[in-house]
């Protein structure tokens, strides 16, 4: 798997950003698109959140990375695990299978 062109791709498609934002369902999210919780929040806790500037601060560039490597390690297992399950080798797939 070409770990390099599949970062490329997935910045293309989600874009990267290093402050926390909303995301279409209202998840808090950052970088590559890591959800930093699995929950929308309220409105209200977004005025909240904005009146102490959690929404201004900038995350290290580091810390987005460790987030991205550690998304990607667990979606590919995720997926050898879905190819697994049905008997299916997921290392035989081309780049573009996996």
């Amino acid at each position: 798997m070409n770990k390099l062109r599949l970062r490329k791709e997935v910045e293309r498609d989600e874009g990267v950003r290093n402050k926390v934002y909303l995301d279409s369902v209202r998840v808090m999210t950052v970088g590559w698109g890591h959800a930093l919780v699995y929950k929308a929040i309220s409105e209200t806790t977004e005025e909240e959140l904005q009146e102490i500037g959690f929404f201004d601060e900038p995350w290290p560039h580091n810390v987005l990375e460790a987030f991205f490597e550690n998304d990607l390690t667990v979606h590919i297992d995720q997926a050898k695990q879905v190819c697994q399950n049905k008997g299916v080798d997921f290392d035989t797939f081309s780049d573009a299978r996996q």
